[in-house]
């Protein structure tokens, strides 16, 4: 947190009982429980966290058609954060390395649904 900007810590935390908590603003986290091969949220999403499923009890063509679903729901710029000992299928698009981040990936084109 130190090495934030001032004015960045400014617009997304705020002064709350001797702390600093995530601005109400940001607060929009929701828990979906869900069968991913059947029904999957709309999106747009900012952050997709994907750890330990998708990468690790599915066949390649369904981890590929699984995760391009899911980068298609992912706002241009957005991330989706995957298991550390896990990768991507061959043939996902739209999706890059976050730079210096382990297992992070980010939306940087159209992906098809």
């Amino acid at each position: 947190m130190r090495e934030l900007p001032t004015d960045l810590l400014a617009q997304a935390l705020e002064p709350r009982d001797d702390a600093l908590c995530v601005h109400t603003l940001f607060r929009t986290v929701q828990f979906v429980q869900q069968d991913l091969r059947t029904a999957m949220p709309e999106g747009p999403f900012d952050v997709v966290l994907c750890r330990n499923v998708i990468l690790t009890y599915f066949a390649a063509p369904v981890q590929r058609q699984l995760v391009q679903r899911i980068a298609s729901r992912l706002r241009i710029g957005g991330a989706l954060v995957i298991g550390i000992h896990e990768s991507l299928p061959d043939g996902v698009t739209g999706l890059a390395p976050w730079p210096g981040a382990r297992s992070v990936y980010r939306r940087i084109a159209d992906t098809p649904h």
